[in-house]
Parts: structure tokens; C-alpha cells; sequence
């Protein structure tokens, strides 16, 4: 490699040089490389977002947080003779209901004797930011807390995070899939802000940064992020629409394709019951708008063949 007089280092002066590049730059041109599939899949109950989970590579690290998913995943992954990997339990909210319930919905509030020389208007300010540097203190795998609400749903919602970090860490897990991906933003938003879904979007910045921060720790593995629906509401009133049911509003920046799953049960399996629609396709835009797969077609390994058509269904079974 020629190396300009300008860059090159003076003679005998390469171990004393301090400048030092962990990674190196290397020429890709030649080199194969298939993006992994970042799927958002949403749709009403019973139309097969998790079972369509389970027909990702294998193995698949999943998070159940809602009480059907570790069924319906497992059932589906016999059949199919996928490998799952799951936490020991559940992480669906609140572990104990009792407890929280007799929680205060903060442990440091305005009117604490430590802001009693602040200004009345500075004492929420004062209140809020202390509140923040207590639950950054909670660790991953911390014990549950008992003083308050907002900091009880900060230790749940580490303990779901550090599952996606091991996961992410395991180099044989291939897909990574969170079930229902609108409960884990819900258990960041009041980890962040307490039980409270009024905060306004220009206000969640550091929630906003949460949410993206795992996903972005996330994206060398294949994701599968389900959602319930929630219906669009235009001037007050329901649409015929419907979109993810999510706090996190970004969410279309960070996967290549977002689908709906609808059923129909008036038409018999094979003739249309179950269809794939296509929301949106950062990868293929062609595919936005079209009824892709139907009943037993519908598939991870199919839809990623769809979005990447130079790649081939084996890579990934």
C-alpha cells in the first residue's frame, strides 16, 4: 500500500508513534453482504403475529411480554423444529400487582424538605432531575425496588433489557424477537417518566434516546418487533385504518419492513383466511401496499426473499 509523505511516519518512529487504530479500513467491494431483516409485524388478536415470529432463523431469542406469546411461539416452533431461547419467566407487568398498587408514583416530590429554599417554580424542576439521577442508579440486574412506582418500572424494564443485551451478545442467536414491542416501550415511557401517558412528544427526548439506544445495540441480528393495532383517528373520529399500537413514534426509522396481518373467517384455510400486507418497505418499495403472502405462505423466510430478491429462502431458514 503506497503511503503519502504527508502520512507516512518518520523513520524508527513507529513504536513511539502514539496514534493508534483499533479497526482496520478494509476493501468490501468484492465481499458479499446480506443486511439483516428488521421486521415490524402488527395486527389484531388472533391473526398470526406470533406465529410468524417462530418462522424466523433460528435460533430465536424471544421475549414474551404478554401471556399467549411463550404458547404460541413454542407450539409453532415444534412444529416447525425451530430452537427458542427464552427468559425463565414472563415479563409482563407488574410481577406484583399488590405491591405496586400501595406504591407512591414517585419517592422524591417538589415539596421534599431538601427544595424548600427553591423557588416554588423550580422545585418540580429540582424534583424531576433528582428523580431521573435515582433511576439511573438502578442496575440491569438490580433488586426490585419498593419506594416508588416510576422506580419499580425502571428495575422491570432493565431486567428486560439486559435479557436483549445477553441475546445480543450470543453469537448462535440469529433473530431477536420482543412480543409485544408496544408493552416494552409502554414499561421505558413510565421507567422514564412515571405512569403518566400525557407527556407530550417534544418531552420524551429521553425516552425517545432510550428506545433507540437498544434498538440500534440490536441491529446486527434479524428482529421481529410485534405490535398490537390501534385505529387512526383523523378530526376526533376512527378511520378504517389502523396502525401499531406504540408510544415510540420512530419506529418506522429502524426496521426495513413493516407489515399487517389480517384473517378473514369467512375464507377457509388456503382460499385467503390469513393474508401479509405490505405497510411499508425501506428495502423494496415496490412491495408497499400489496397483499404479499397468504395462509401457510406466510413466512419470515418468505417475506425476507420478497424484500431481498437476490437472496435465496435457505438463507433463511
Amino acid at each position: 500500500m503506497k503511503t503519502t509523505e504527508l502520512h507516512k511516519p518518520p523513520a524508527g518512529a513507529a513504536s513511539a508513534d502514539p496514534v493508534r487504530y483499533a479497526i482496520p479500513l478494509v476493501d468490501v467491494t468484492e465481499q458479499e453482504y446480506q443486511e439483516p431483516l428488521a421486521v415490524l409485524v402488527y395486527g389484531e388478536a388472533g391473526s398470526g403475529k406470533s406465529r410468524m415470529l417462530a418462522t424466523a432463523p433460528d435460533p430465536i431469542g424471544v421475549v414474551p411480554m404478554e401471556r399467549k406469546a411463550r404458547q404460541t411461539v413454542l407450539r409453532t416452533a415444534s412444529e416447525l423444529g425451530k430452537r427458542i431461547i427464552m427468559p425463565e419467566i414472563d415479563l409482563v407487568r407488574p410481577a406484583r400487582a399488590a405491591l405496586t398498587a400501595v406504591m407512591p408514583d414517585s419517592c422524591i416530590t417538589p415539596d421534599n424538605p431538601k427544595f424548600r429554599n427553591y423557588k416554588q417554580e423550580d422545585q418540580v424542576k429540582a424534583a424531576e432531575q433528582e428523580m431521573q439521577r435515582r433511576t439511573e442508579q438502578i442496575p440491569l440486574d438490580g433488586e426490585a425496588p419498593g419506594c416508588c412506582q416510576r422506580c419499580y418500572y425502571r428495575f422491570h424494564a432493565n431486567r428486560t433489557k439486559s435479557i436483549l443485551f445477553r441475546m445480543a451478545d450470543r453469537p448462535d442467536i440469529r433473530t431477536i424477537a420482543i412480543d409485544t414491542f408496544g408493552q416494552f416501550v409502554d414499561d421505558l415511557l413510565f421507567a422514564n417518566y412515571g405512569r403518566n401517558e400525557r407527556i407530550m412528544p417534544l418531552d420524551r427526548k429521553t425516552f425517545n434516546r432510550e428506545v433507540c439506544d437498544v434498538l440500534n445495540t440490536l441491529s446486527h441480528k434479524n428482529l421481529v418487533l410485534v405490535h398490537q393495532s390501534a385505529n387512526i383517528w383523523r378530526d376526533n373520529k376512527p378511520t378504517n385504518k389502523t396502525k401499531p399500537a406504540s408510544s415510540f413514534a420512530k419506529i418506522g426509522h429502524y426496521v426495513n419492513v413493516v407489515v399487517q396481518l389480517d384473517r378473514n373467517d369467512l375464507a377457509p384455510m388456503g382460499a385467503g383466511r390469513y393474508v401479509l400486507r405490505v405497510d411499508d418497505c425501506q428495502a423494496n418499495a415496490a412491495l408497499i401496499g400489496m397483499d404479499l403472502l397468504y395462509d401457510d405462505d406466510i413466512s419470515f423466510a418468505r417475506l425476507a426473499t420478497l424484500v431481498y430478491p437476490d437472496s435465496d429462502e435457505s438463507d433463511w431458514a
